[in-house]
Order: structure tokens, then C-alpha cells, then sequence
């Protein structure tokens, strides 16, 4: 399910600017604390068996906006 507001325009814009892209791209769920102002979910990116990153990714609520505060590498193939 994508909540995209114009999804098949964004993908087009995107294809056309990475058009060798070769992989998959993998977002966790985010887990909040008790208060919901802190975040923190997992990416990861994979381009085969020996190639491939992973990260945290740190988030807070600053003006009613979701801010990265810190991304973390945690792999890397």
C-alpha cells in the first residue's frame, strides 16, 4: 500500500534519474518511545550476496516535523 500522493509520477521521476538501479531496498517498521516523539527504524540495502549496507536510522519530532537525528551503520557486505 503506498500513501504516495502522485505515486506513478514519483516512480517515473525516479526510474528516470536511477535507471541502473539493481537491488532491493528494505524499511523496517518504526519503533517509537512511550511519548511518540523518538523513532527508530532499520534500512537496508541489498545488490547481492556480497554487496549490500545496513543502517539505523534515528528520528524525532521537531516542530511537529519527523527530523533524521543520526543514521548508524550496522553492516556492511
Amino acid at each position: 500500500m503506498c500513501f504516495c500522493s502522485k505515486p506513478d509520477t514519483e516512480y517515473n521521476n525516479w526510474s528516470a534519474k536511477y535507471s541502473k538501479f539493481a537491488g532491493l531496498i528494505s524499511i523496517s517498521k518504526i519503533h517509537f518511545d512511550s511519548k511518540k516523539q523518538k523513532g527508530l527504524f532499520s534500512v537496508s540495502y541489498m545488490c547481492g550476496g556480497k554487496c549490500g549496507r545496513g543502517y539505523l536510522v534515528y528520528i524525532e519530532k521537531d516542530n511537529e516535523k519527523w527530523v533524521v537525528k543520526n543514521v548508524e551503520d550496522t553492516w556492511i557486505a
